[in-house]
């Protein structure tokens, strides 16, 4: 189908927002500029921004039936977000190449954003037996997480570095150290007033300085998944300073709320890694100025009503923030905090490069991968406008900013409002 984007704005490849009469996309190619061509479809433009589509480095999908991808895909999509790197935290766990192509498979059929997906480091998740990295690259994993699971040992973390590092293989990695992790939330004022039990910094941080010795030696290349503390995001800068194949995201939810979001024990804010400092947030967000971090993740991870109506230690872990990515973007930038070129920088370029991906550009030849944003649209969000199979949103019958009304991917127009 030939389709005309017409009267907008779309923000180029240096970063800068142009104006535009039409943008002609034929074959699912970008084919033009401002030039008059035949089009079956013509999608109105006018005070909207024309955006690259972005990547996610990190999203939960437990269950990975056609149907369950379909869903959280299709969520994505309806996010603005076009490539989905999936954790292999899914029921049966990702360390096998019959799994991986199993999940490819039901993917393909979903037909809305691109699945990159990651192989398990160890059989099971279970920390102690690695898996077989040669053969999941080849049946088309990206890279290889043990998820939210820690490993047994040092020795083990270690082994899995010089392996991982011997195939080109990048590893990414939440940074816990299992003895100190443990609470079900930020260990601060909040946490001792409401009697529950608080993970310190120190459970992340010595983690990170531990790891970034083994990947100094080992020459891995070696992602941070959702750092959340400040002293973490300087470790993670003297590393690179120092020359480490180190990479980093941070999950926007740690970029928007705090330890604070959790009074009256709501358990919607119920995540790992916790929700941390002001201090804490605004480190983080220095850190993705700079440079420091390279990506921002959704962190997605739908969950059951049920499930997170649990007392609040015990309630179900994760947010629902997939579709709704724009609003916190959009919140960032009116708060003068992270500019949206920015944050659309880290979840395009930045993203990309950590998987080894191009970046998606809005170019003459190039495949239609953008989506069309109204930033200035607002409304309660209500939950039958919820794409995900998760209702666990802090958004649910709040004010929300900002909506995408197209999403194409790799040429094909994947999602309308």
């Amino acid at each position: 189908m030939n389709i005309s984007l017409r009267n907008g704005q779309y923000l180029s490849e240096n970063g800068t927002k142009e104006s535009f009469e039409t943008i002609e996309i034929q074959d699912g190619v970008i084919a033009g500029f401002n030039v008059d061509m035949p089009s079956e479809k013509v999608i109105d433009c006018t005070n909207r921004l024309v955006l690259p589509s972005l990547t996610d480095l990190n999203v939960t999908i437990p269950q990975t039936s056609a149907q369950s991808l379909k869903t959280e895909l299709t969520a994505a999509a309806s996010g603005g977000i076009g490539r989905v790197c999936l954790s292999p935290q899914t029921s049966p766990i990702n360390d096998t190449p019959a799994i991986t192509k199993l999940i490819e498979r039901n993917a393909r059929a979903a037909g809305a954003s691109e699945l990159i997906i990651l192989g398990a480091m160890t059989k099971g998740l279970n920390g102690n037996q690695l898996s077989e990295y040669a053969e999941l690259t080849d049946a088309g994993c990206a890279g290889l997480s043990n998820a939210y699971h820690t490993l047994e040992s040092l020795a083990i973390t270690k082994h899995c570095l010089d392996y991982a590092h011997t195939f080109n293989i990048p590893i990414f990695i939440h940074p816990m150290e299992p003895s100190l992790y443990i609470g079900c939330m930020h260990n601060g004022a909040a946490s001792t007033f409401m009697g529950l039990k608080g993970i310190p910094e120190i459970a992340e941080t010595v983690a990170i300085a531990q790891l970034c010795t083994l990947a100094e030696a080992s020459g891995v290349h070696l992602h941070f998944s959702q750092v959340s503390c400040g002293d973490s995001v300087s470790l993670i800068r003297d590393a690179k300073k120092r020359g480490l194949r180190i990479t980093a995201d941070v999950a926007i939810a740690n970029l928007t709320y705090t330890d604070g979001a959790i009074d009256g024990f709501n358990s919607t804010f119920h995540t790992l890694p916790p929700l941390r400092s002001e201090s804490d947030r605004l480190a983080l967000i220095k850190g993705v100025q700079d440079g420091t971090i390279d990506a921002i993740c959704s962190g997605h991870t739908p969950c059951s009503v049920a499930n997170k109506k649990a007392p609040f230690a015990e309630a179900a872990i994760g947010m629902s923030t997939i579709e709704n990515i724009y609003h916190y973007a959009l919140t960032l930038d009116k708060a003068n905090e992270l500019p949206l070129e920015r944050f659309i920088e880290v979840m395009n370029q930045g993203a990309s490069w950590v998987i080894g991906k191009q970046a998606r550009a809005i170019s003459v030849d190039e495949k239609a991968n953008l989506s069309i944003v109204d930033v200035e649209y607002e409304r309660i969000l209500s939950d039958d406008e919820i794409v995900s199979s998760g209702l666990n949103t802090p958004l649910s019958h709040q004010h929300a900013l900002g909506r995408v009304e197209h999403t194409f991917v790799d040429g094909a127009l994947v999602f309308s409002a």
